[in-house]
This record gives structure tokens, sequence and C-alpha cells, in this order.
């Protein structure tokens, strides 16, 4: 298999695309929708549901930043590397991707 570093890094560089845009989503504010449903006991609850949204949001938007970051470095170690000493760029990112922990949890 053939790794261009430089499509990698091209990868990278959506995936930056992908944080930037993640980073930009907003929960949406309770308050108003709380106050047009007084007495309901989905009023109590949309603040926890707002901040459970905010809070996934954030996991989300700095795992997307981990992984280009991770991209990038893979591509600097396989470039860097000599014929004889490659590495995969399969085994780097798997590493990465282990060291992030569980993708689905919420922290």
């Amino acid at each position: 298999m053939e790794v261009d570093p430089t499509n990698v890094r091209q990868g990278a560089g959506k995936v930056d695309g992908a944080h930037s845009d993640v980073s930009k989503l907003q929960a949406p504010l309770s308050l108003s929708a709380a106050s047009g449903l007084k007495g309901f006991a989905t009023a109590g609850v949309l603040q926890a549901a707002h901040d459970g949204v905010k809070s996934s949001l954030e996991v989300v938007s700095g795992r997307y930043d981990v992984m280009g970051q991770l991209l990038r470095r893979s591509a600097d170690m396989y470039e860097h590397q000599d014929g004889k000493n490659r590495i995969s760029l399969t085994d780097l990112a798997a590493n990465g991707l282990t060291s992030l922990g569980d993708l689905n949890g919420a922290t």
C-alpha cells in the first residue's frame, strides 16, 4: 500500500473543516421554551437537555480537533521514517483513535 503524506494532510484539512463547522453549532436556548411550558414536566428538564447537547457538541468538536492533529502527526512520522523502518499509518491512526477512548461516550 502506498501512503501519500500530502493526501493524508489534505484529509486532516477536511477534518479541520468539520471541526470548524461543529464548533460553530449552538444548542438551542431553553428559557423561552420552558416559559411556554409552565406546569409541564418537560419545562423542568429543558435546561438539562440544553446542557447535555452543549456538552456533546463540545466533545465532538474536540475530537475532530484531535483527529486532525493525529492525521498530521501521522503523516509527518510516516514521511520521516526511512524505508526499512517504516511504520504503518494504519497502526498510527489506530493507536491515536484508541487514545481518544470511547467516541460514543459523553466525555
